[in-house]
């Protein structure tokens, strides 16, 4: 890998980022921290960056305003240290969901975000299945989308066989797109579309259902968060006839009594990238698993045809992943949780 490429990661050090660093052959390069009153904090890099090419690498997860600062700061911090490059890998941006004015007198978050960090220096931005891919257009600098779906596809053939004819659909219309490629993967599936609506206070109520589910019926979505939409969507296709549910996100956020939700509704599994931190739950139901994608192999990959400029296409493709696990055994691409047992 170039040696004139430098890796650093926010304090939360996500297992991912550790894994792109292995793969790249990088080590991460050490970052301090001053901790000061009234929450203050100043970051110092740990090593020279003049004339290098800086890759940061972090979710905005966790306390997402203090890990927004702690990107601020390194972009900051590498701009005044001469960096030739700063390039931004944010596989989960957050307040991507405040990406337009959907009430009277409220910010676009999502906006302001990307405003400031390209003032502040970032030369590129780097993001995995955002909520809405048109926040591209709030940046002036060159955006790359990755997309996990097709590894989450891999996770799920761990569950069914690529032959085995399924229900796919989403907890809303919009979210249809992101189950169409499972469809066409997986042969002689079809789509039920779910019509949900928000009344005055904003909860949200499924409308209708266009389709029949048949025999085990996969639930798509962008991010599980309270769990809410999946877990209603569940229910309302459970009701319509499918044999069981398997629920699949790219951000596993998991706040409140998520799990519980879930659970509840008796998933054959729960399939989710490991783009955000989250805690696995106290206790499982027996026949239920819980399957964690890392998203470093795609991470290292794409970093990798960035700074020798090749197509990041043959990303999408099943069989290009199929090959690189073969290549690297040692890697998980699948970790698998089930009760006290986890397997890769």
């Amino acid at each position: 890998m170039n040696t004139s490429l430098k890796l650093f990661s926010l304090s939360t050090q996500p297992a991912w980022a550790k894994g792109v660093a292995q793969l790249l052959g990088v080590p991460l390069s050490p970052v301090a921290i001053e901790r000061y009153a009234l929450g203050q904090f100043r970051i110092q890099l740990g090593e020279d960056v003049r004339g290098q090419s800086v890759w940061i690498l972090g979710s905005t997860d966790g306390d997402t305003n203090i890990t927004y600062a702690e990107l601020e700061q390194l972009i900051a911090a590498s701009r005044l240290a001469g960096a030739a490059s700063i390039n931004v890998v944010v596989p989960y941006f957050g307040y991507a969901r405040s990406d337009k004015e959907d009430y009277p007198r409220v910010p676009i978050i999502a906006r302001s975000k990307a405003d400031i960090l390209q003032v502040i220096g970032a030369t590129s931005m780097t993001t995995v299945n955002i909520h809405n891919p048109a926040i591209q257009g709030f940046f002036s600098i060159p955006v790359t989308m990755l997309d996990v779906t097709t590894l989450l596809m891999l996770a799920l053939e761990g569950v069914y066989p690529k032959g085995k004819a399924l229900t796919f659909s989403s907890p809303d219309l919009k979210g249809g797109e992101l189950a169409t490629p499972y469809v066409k993967h997986f042969e002689g599936s079809h789509l039920v579309s779910i019509w949900k609506k928000r009344d005055a206070r904003g909860e949200a109520r499924i409308v209708d259902i266009v389709g029949t589910p048949k025999g085990p019926t996969v639930i798509v979505d962008d991010e599980i968060a309270s769990g809410s939409s999946m877990v209603n969507a569940g229910k309302a296709l459970l009701d319509r006839g499918a044999k069981e549910v398997v629920y699949i996100a790219t951000h596993g956020i998991f706040s409140g009594a998520a799990w519980e939700k879930l659970f509840a509704t008796k998933p054959r599994a729960i399939i989710v990238s490991d783009t955000v931190r989250f805690q696995l739950p106290a206790k499982m139901p027996s026949g239920i698993s819980i399957r964690e994608v890392s998203i470093a192999p795609l991470i290292a990959q794409a970093i990798q045809c960035m700074v020798s400029s090749c197509p990041l296409s043959e990303f999408d493709d099943v069989e290009y992943w199929r090959k690189w696990m073969a290549e690297h055994p040692e890697f998980p691409l699948i970790t698998v949780h089930q009760g006290d047992r986890i397997a890769q």
